[in-house]
Parts: structure tokens; sequence; C-alpha cells
């Protein structure tokens, strides 16, 4: 989802970033619910499990909920921006952001395919996919470092609005590597609790 968005946000697609909003927006509704839920459900667990548990349980779901938020953070300021008509993304930070989003959708996918394939004790272990978050991260880290060296020498007020907000876009984008590092290791946490 998050290469669609850079995507839309590159090509000034108003109708697409809407539809990705409307989309983040509902998938927030739903998991509201479900969380709901699964409270009611751990809570009928016995005692000594759900002490155990009840930590990396709302850790999970806290991150979880929070990559939704993190995604409704980029795509609010991005619409307004194309609504408003502001200049479009330079070429080369269109491609970077296509870069990082790729890579994102990627380390998405490969924690997705980690939790819903995991079972206790086949010896799966998130360490490889937690360092290629990390080293994701570092690159996000050292594009921000450049793109701050940009702003602070920006004379030109059109520029300087796209570039405040492709750093708010490289933020975000961190702390979505973040959120799911810190998911992916509370979850295995949770599903090895003894």
């Amino acid at each position: 989802m998050y290469s669609l968005f850079t995507d839309a946000f590159k090509k000034q697609n108003r109708r697409t970033m809407k539809k990705l909003s409307a989309s983040v927006n509902e998938q927030i509704r739903i998991n509201k619910s479900i969380r709901k839920k699964e409270i009611r459900a751990f809570m009928k667990l016995s005692p000594g499990i759900t002490a155990q548990a009840n930590t990396w349980f709302h850790i999970t779901s806290n991150h979880s909920v929070e990559l939704l938020y993190g995604l409704r953070r980029s795509f609010d300021p991005c619409l307004e921006h194309i609504e408003n008509n502001f200049n479009p993304l330079p070429a080369e930070k269109a491609e970077e952001l296509d870069r990082l989003g790729e890579t994102l959708d990627s380390l998405y996918i490969k924690v997705s395919d980690f939790i819903s394939s995991y079972q206790v004790n086949d010896g799966s272990d998130p360490t490889a996919i937690i360092k290629e978050i990390s080293h994701f991260k570092s690159q996000i880290t050292e594009t921000i470092k450049e793109n701050l060296k940009g702003l602070t020498s920006e004379k030109n007020d059109n520029n300087l609005n796209i570039n405040i907000l492709y750093q708010t876009v490289l933020q975000e984008t961190y702390q979505q590597a973040d959120n799911l590092k810190h998911l992916i290791r509370a979850f295995y946490r949770l599903i090895n609790v003894s």
C-alpha cells in the first residue's frame, strides 16, 4: 500500500490519494472493532497466561494500529498539498520516495508472512527481518539528513514547502519501519510466552 501512496503522491493523483486515505480510515475503524473482541477473548484465558502475555499483547496491538495511523499522517498532508495545487515533487525526490516505498512494502510483506506463518517451536526467528528493518531505518536516516541540508539552503518558498512536506513523509516512513520492527519483536515474544 505504501508504494501506491508514493506513486499517487509523485503523480499528483488526487483520486487515488483519497481512495487510499478512505481505505486507511476504514481499516482503522475495523481494527478498533477487532481489538475490542481480542481484549474480551484475552480476558477469558487463564490468569497465569494473561499476566505473562498482557504486555506483549498490548504492545503488538498498539504497533499494528500505529502503522495505520502513521499511514494517515503521511496521506493527509500530501492530499492537502495535491488539492491546493502546490508544486509537484522534484524528479530526484520522487525516484527516492519510490525506492523507499517499494522497500517498505517489501518489509510489510516479510513481517506479515512471518506473523501469518509462524508456528511455536518451529525454529523461526525474526532476527533477520529485524536486521533488514534496522538497515532500512539507517538508509532513511541518511536521506533525512541529506534533505535537511537542502532545506537549510532553500531560498524559493515553493520548493521549501515541498521539501518540508517531503521531510514529513520521510520521518513518517522511518516511523513506519520502526513500528514494524517493534511489532514483529512484540509478536514473537507474545507467541513464545510459556
